[in-house]
């Protein structure tokens, strides 16, 4: 977000730099309508009818997570930026309650989600994948319903095996 360079956007983009001041306002609404799309197509992925396991449906995004998480540093430090992300993430959290039960269990499922995205970073995206694929069996097998059973390893689309009798 601040090493980025608005004339490697602009060129990129194939516009200038009053056209992107004129669409976004700054670079903060720049980086804010990049997370947006990005949510809402993360969104759609999680919508979209579960196959295989979580963290195919999902794939790990490196450059979505470090634009975020440095979303996240700089609205620390500014008061309306955090404001922004903190409305533009209640919103994406009401999305996931209807998709999983419950507001509070979005926002533990949002916490897992940013916290295996960190864990990404840090010790690579395979591991990641199984955190993630472990993280959504808490949630019941899946990202959309907090009330389906967990499935066992025993199915071939399976997003954790068992683990004993709670997951016959």
């Amino acid at each position: 977000m601040q090493r980025g360079s608005l004339d490697a956007v602009c060129d990129s983009a194939g516009c200038t730099k009053g056209a992107l001041y004129y669409h976004f306002g700054s670079r903060e609404g720049l980086v804010r309508a990049l997370l947006a799309d990005q949510l809402e197509k993360r969104m759609a992925q999680a919508a979209a009818p579960a196959s295989g396991r979580a963290s195919d449906q999902l794939p790990f995004d490196r450059d979505f997570t470090v634009l975020f998480l440095e979303f996240v540093c700089a609205a620390a430090r500014d008061p309306k930026l955090r404001r922004a992300l903190a409305d533009g993430l209640s919103a994406t959290r009401a999305e996931i309650a209807d998709m999983i039960g419950g507001a509070e269990q979005a926002a533990l499922f949002g916490a897992l989600v940013n916290g295996v995205g960190i864990d990404a970073l840090i010790f690579g995206e395979t591991q990641a994948a199984t955190t993630f694929d472990a993280a959504v069996a808490l949630f019941g097998g899946t990202s959309r319903r907090v009330t389906q059973p967990a499935r066992c390893a025993d199915d071939a689309s399976a997003w954790w095996p068992c683990n004993g009798p709670e997951n016959p």
